[in-house]
């Protein structure tokens, strides 16, 4: 940015001498020097925005590449998959929490698997939740955990004991 104000500078002081060298000469020919010392001066101010709007097709270029590697199917696909595996890791923690403190078992006790439909990237859709009770749970009664289960998620529910 300063070497810009400078050569305006520069070009402001050099047209403003060479205006005043030719006090008294030919007028036409002032008008000349004028016109030119203008011109160069319109060239030393447009310079940035001309540099400006060669890059700006460079910064269109990378975006629209940044852009595609985004939508890209398999970034696409990577994060659905994470999120659907995240949701079903949280959503398994939650009923497990609630089935311990409900039938006053250990969560390591109880472990949930999903069966989702895979047909359908666009949501997460539990068909049913297997739960398998080892230790102590294995002693609990598998009906009433799975009515527990079917009444707090809607979702229909096998328990069994391991």
């Amino acid at each position: 940015m300063s070497k810009y104000i400078i050569c305006i500078l520069v070009v402001s002081i050099i047209g403003g001498i060479a205006s005043s060298l030719m006090t008294g000469k030919i007028e036409s020919i002032k008008k000349h020097i004028n016109f030119i010392v203008g011109l160069i001066s319109v060239i030393a101010l447009i310079t940035p925005v001309i540099k400006l709007a060669s890059s700006a097709s460079v910064i269109k270029n990378q975006i629209s590449q940044l852009t595609e590697s985004i939508l890209d199917s398999d970034n696409i696909t990577h994060s659905n998959s994470l999120i659907i595996s995240t949701s079903l890791e949280k959503m398994s923690d939650s009923i497990k929490l609630s089935v311990s403190k409900r039938f006053n078992l250990k969560e390591d006790d109880i472990q949930i698997d999903f069966e989702i439909d895979k047909s359908n990237i666009e949501a997460i859709e539990i068909l049913k939740i297997n739960v398998v009770l080892s230790g102590d749970g294995s002693w609990s009664n598998t009906e009433k955990i799975k009515d527990y289960i079917e009444g707090l998620v809607g979702i229909t529910t096998t328990v069994k004991r391991s």
